[in-house]
């Protein structure tokens, strides 16, 4: 528990060199550009207002060519 202990140190050290905090696809200056380009687009819609589709509705059907049985598949 010792903050200058060996171990706590090489913890931390081993910790700090495994971490990149780094974007996957791109560096972020490139992601802030992507951002702020998407945010642009008419049909971008904020996620934080936005709920996903709910599911279909469970249907007994199996003949696979109504509407119900192709939201199934």
């Amino acid at each position: 528990m010792d903050p200058n202990s060996d171990f706590q140190k090489k913890m931390v050290e081993y910790l700090e060199s495994v971490h990149e905090g780094e974007f996957m696809t791109g560096t972020m200056d490139e992601v802030k550009e992507q951002v702020h380009e998407n945010i642009k687009s008419e049909e971008c819609q904020d996620p934080t207002q936005t709920l996903p589709d709910p599911p279909p509705e469970f249907t007994d059907c199996d003949c696979e060519k109504c509407e119900s049985c192709e939201n199934y598949s």
